[in-house]
């Protein structure tokens, strides 16, 4: 690959999916039905790594399933931040396993990030959201590892129908465990899994009140908001981008990111994981050396699969001012609503 070579292009994060196992059983999961019950090849991924590093990848996340539930999870994200490239490592988990303890490695490691969702705001509420029974204390003990620790981390939150009535709690658990940064993603329907109920107009109009209660509660906070923005009141929408409290980045049209499936094989986007770019073996070979990954994600096919992603959703969003920000807002929403008519 030539760096002079200003068409080629190299994706900017690479998500490695350990496993499709999982120790919840979350009602909104996007991965519902693209799950694979496997556990990633570690010397597979450990030479993938190796390949997208001497590309220029500089961010990876690491994800599942439950990626801690993978054997060797410590020992790829320590392969990570370990290098003496400027690599950075997230890792994005329930955290239940992570409650017996964290890898000295990373206490007060600026390479890497751990993201924690935290699926009920109680014990009896988390239970009904994924089954587990422990997973609301086991969750709080690791956060508060994370604090103490001096862990760069976050807290995810999703908001969902089930979520919704309980936002005020989850806010002050959040705030009272001193949490940095707090973060709330919509409950998007999976690819695999159109049926899951996600009524925007109900998730977009609860924005303005979180807001107003994490700014009540002095809560660092932002919006992962992969609704189109315009469903937003416009005042609250200029408020959020001006303040950093909104953010949307879909890595598939422009190349940016590349999925790692469970299988070895690869995809574009995580909540696109079922379908596939390239098999296993074709990816072994892909992944092989850098020449051979470059020639794949430049090539025509590659090309073209980006420019159908990378549309216009609507017409007016040509004139639109945050059309590179929002784009319409992901395509999978367009799978289940058409939101020509309040663009």
């Amino acid at each position: 690959m030539k760096s002079s070579d200003r068409r080629s292009i190299i994706p900017h994060r690479a998500w490695l999916s350990l496993t499709g196992f999982c120790n919840n059983s979350c009602k909104w999961c996007y991965r519902s039905g693209s799950e694979i019950p496997q556990f990633l090849d570690i010397d597979f991924v450990l030479k993938a790594i190796e390949t997208l590093v001497k590309c220029g990848t500089k961010k990876y996340t690491i994800i599942g399933g439950e990626p801690t539930l993978h054997r060797d999870y410590s020992y790829i994200v320590n392969a990570l931040i370990n290098k003496e490239n400027e690599i950075f490592c997230t890792l994005v988990t329930n955290g239940r396993l992570l409650s017996n303890g964290i890898p000295r490695e990373w206490l007060g490691n600026n390479k890497i990030q751990v993201v924690i969702s935290l699926h009920g705001a109680n014990r009896d509420h988390y239970f009904l959201n994924t089954g587990s029974k422990a997973g609301f204390q086991e969750t709080r003990k690791a956060i508060k590892k994370m604090v103490s620790g001096k862990v760069d981390h976050s807290v995810n939150v999703v908001i969902s129908r089930e979520n919704l009535p309980y936002i005020k709690d989850f806010v002050r658990i959040v705030s009272e465990l001193k949490v940095g940064q707090l973060c709330f993603t919509i409950a998007i329907p999976s690819m695999n899994n159109l049926s899951y109920p996600s009524d925007y107009l109900e998730l977009s109009g609860s924005v303005a009140s979180i807001h107003s209660y994490c700014e009540e509660k002095k809560q660092k906070h932002v919006f992962i908001f992969s609704l189109p923005w315009c469903v937003l009141d416009g005042h609250l929408l200029s408020s959020l981008i001006k303040n950093g409290n909104l953010v949307f980045n879909c890595p598939a049209g422009e190349g940016q990111g590349i999925v790692i499936k469970e299988d070895g094989s690869l995809t574009i986007c995580t909540h696109l994981s079922g379908y596939e770019i390239a098999s296993k073996e074709d990816a072994e070979m892909i992944l092989a050396n850098p020449e051979s990954f470059s020639n794949f994600w430049n090539s025509m096919a590659m090309t073209k699969l980006r420019k159908t992603i990378d549309v216009y959703r609507s017409d007016k969003c040509r004139k639109c001012v945050y059309r590179l920000h929002c784009k319409g807002g992901c395509p999978l929403w367009w799978k289940v609503y058409d939101f020509s008519s309040i663009i």
